[in-house]
């Protein structure tokens, strides 16, 4: 059986992680499985998929046109004696877009998957949307394009209840349309080498997406908020540094704030996303940006103070019972404040309720696991 793998990606901790947990779910449960994914230069190196013994697919845009479906008149043993897949032997489509399909992310990225699971359908190919936020919808052509994918889908996972509203009311409900938390939470943390950040314990974790995707006014609210929390946090006796999640751009913005706070903040970057995911466990509490590392905070019981660009966010304090730790980019020093001081003075309950928010977070992403195994054996 072959089994692409769709829109993971080796900058983006969180999308890594959803490959890991991908690869350790499904490789565990069937015998014989071959993994494919489309090489990309800068987000998913040939080199670090066959690390993982993942198979390159023969799948390229360019110009509208999806010129990978010509590898199929390339003779089979040279195929196979280099390793590359094409689309027509590909039996099962898992997509882990985690955030591509709506409004805010343009037509060209939903119109090209309804193009491709148009074909995937036609051919008997399977096709899983695996749990990621969607929507809104209320641009045309991508609406009429979403509802394409969800039309030739086997199953549609909505990460959250806002999402789960924003497909059904685009495609309408059906037995296939489901609802599943988001699925990296069962990959433990690996613990740091502690020697390397030896005191701090409290990790900010910048998103450049606070301003390139959000209004004039939240965008330029973003950085002065960063600087804010790096005040409160040092006022409260925290030791805080900066962790990227994602890439060269939050970096840049973690220099930025840092200089702008006036004073030498550590940034650490870790190759390794089940190591970085420690260090958010190592910590005393996190102030994040990026939605995955709000994840890897709460399911392993680190109060976090979040601020987010989308539905999504709001929708992961709610499930782990914590919605006055999120809080907006305006947000004054006071509320920041009040933010941390609610972590200090209940931190024993805080604690608490997130691990059992986690505990039940689980058990949903197993029994979605166990849904997504009969889809592909049956």
């Amino acid at each position: 059986m072959v089994i692409e793998i769709r829109r993971v990606q080796f900058v983006n901790k969180g999308a890594e992680l959803m490959l890991l947990a991908i690869l350790d779910k499904i490789g565990s449960a069937l015998d014989d499985v071959t993994f494919t994914i489309a090489p990309d230069l800068g987000l998913r190196p040939y080199d670090k998929l066959a690390a993982l013994g993942i198979r390159p697919k023969a799948w390229l845009w360019r110009y509208r046109i999806q010129w990978g479906y010509l590898a199929d008149i390339i003779p089979q043993k040279l195929l196979e004696m280099y390793g590359v897949v094409t689309d027509s032997q590909v039996d099962v489509v898992l997509d882990a877009s985690g955030f591509a399909y709506g409004d805010q992310w343009g037509p060209a990225k939903t119109a090209r998957m309804a193009r491709a699971t148009r074909r995937w359908r036609s051919q008997g190919t399977k096709v899983i949307l695996l749990p990621q936020a969607f929507g809104p919808f209320t641009n045309a052509r991508i609406r009429d394009s979403f509802k394409t994918i969800v039309q030739s889908a086997n199953r549609v996972y909505a990460r959250d209840p806002a999402s789960l509203k924003h497909v059904t009311e685009c495609a309408g409900p059906a037995a296939h349309i489901r609802h599943c938390p988001d699925f990296t939470v069962l990959i433990p943390g690996r613990a740091p080498n502690l020697s390397n950040i030896p005191t701090w314990n409290a990790a900010i974790i910048p998103n450049y997406k606070m301003i390139d995707k959000t209004s004039m006014a939240t965008s330029s609210a973003y950085l002065p908020f960063i600087v804010r929390c790096l005040q409160s946090l040092t006022d409260s006796g925290y030791e805080p540094f900066f962790l990227i999640h994602a890439g060269r751009r939050d970096e840049d913005l973690a220099h930025r704030a840092g200089d702008a706070f006036g004073r030498d903040v550590p940034i650490v970057i870790e190759d390794d996303p089940v190591r970085t995911k420690g260090i958010i466990g190592a910590c005393k509490a996190v102030v994040s940006s990026r939605y995955h590392g709000l994840v890897s905070a709460l399911s392993q019981g680190i109060p976090a103070i979040g601020t987010g660009w989308s539905h999504k966010y709001a929708a992961l304090f709610d499930r782990y019972d914590c919605p006055s730790l999120l809080l907006l980019p305006t947000s004054s020093e006071d509320l920041i404040q009040a933010a941390i001081g609610q972590i200090d003075d209940r931190r024993d309950e805080i604690v608490t309720r997130l691990r059992t928010r986690a505990k039940e977070h689980s058990e949903e992403v197993d029994r979605m696991w166990d849904d997504v195994l009969q889809v592909i054996t049956e």
